[in-house]
This record gives structure tokens, C-alpha cells and sequence, in this order.
């Protein structure tokens, strides 16, 4: 397992849950493996990232005697109130909107057209329901 694939379990994990003991919570997170120590090593180097990107802070109760010691990484808040910021090339802004707009012109419908000089979450959005209505649409094939 890579980090960044530890860090999309983690991303899921953390949709539903406000905190991580390690490790304790490994197996809630990752119920089968056979190489659980570099899987563990694996997730705490994602959720090192994240504590850096102050998605979560990080604590271990050294007052109490327990071995394995107990760490935690608890969310600051919640996923959904963090916002990213993301640059676009022109080419990329291009081929986005010509994306969208090739769809809303079979709808025919103007209604969601994309502008490439000025792309909005909204049409981040109508680009992801575009790929998961293709991606559908194959596992029915």
C-alpha cells in the first residue's frame, strides 16, 4: 500500500468517524492484510500528511503505562468544511469545459455550460456526475 492510497482508507475512515487510535482501530480500517506492520507504518505516514495539513492533530497519552502505547489523531473538523484551492491550465480549463459542453449540447440543454476561462465547483461537480454516469454505465455492460 502506498501513502496516498493510505490516505484515501483514511479519508473514507474519517467521513464517518471523528477519530483514530492506533492500534486499536487498524483493523476497522484495514480488516484484511497480510503485511500489517508496513500497512501500519503506511498509515501513520498518511496521517502524519494530514496532521501537517492540519486536518487532524495528533496526541499520545504518556501518562498512561500501557504497551503498545495508544496514539490519536482526531479531526480539527469536519471533512466536508475543508476547502481546497486548485490551478488550472488553460489547456485543462479547455478540455473540461469541452468536456461539459459536449454533454449539455446531446442534452440539449445550455443550462450547465461550462466557460473555460472560468471554471466553478459547479462544474467540477457536473464533470465528476459525467464520469460516474460512464462509469455506471460500464458495470452495466
Amino acid at each position: 500500500m502506498t501513502i496516498i492510497e493510505a490516505s484515501n482508507i483514511l479519508w473514507k475512515f474519517y467521513s464517518n468517524n471523528s477519530s483514530i487510535c492506533l492500534p486499536g482501530d487498524f483493523s476497522k480500517i484495514i480488516p484484511v492484510t497480510e503485511t500489517k506492520e508496513v500497512d501500519l507504518i503506511t498509515l501513520k505516514l498518511a496521517l502524519k500528511e494530514f496532521e501537517e495539513a492540519k486536518i487532524v492533530k495528533y496526541y499520545q497519552n504518556t501518562e498512561v503505562i500501557e504497551e503498545p502505547k495508544r496514539e490519536y489523531w482526531i479531526l480539527n473538523k469536519s471533512l466536508s468544511s475543508f476547502d481546497q484551492t486548485v490551478t488550472l491550465s488553460a489547456i485543462t480549463s479547455d478540455a473540461l469545459a469541452q468536456i461539459i459542453n459536449k454533454v449539455c449540447e446531446k442534452l440539449k440543454s445550455d443550462k450547465d455550460l461550462c466557460d473555460p476561462k472560468s471554471i466553478t465547483e459547479k462544474d467540477i461537480q457536473n464533470l465528476i456526475m459525467i464520469c460516474n454516469s460512464l462509469a455506471i454505465e460500464g458495470e452495466k455492460e
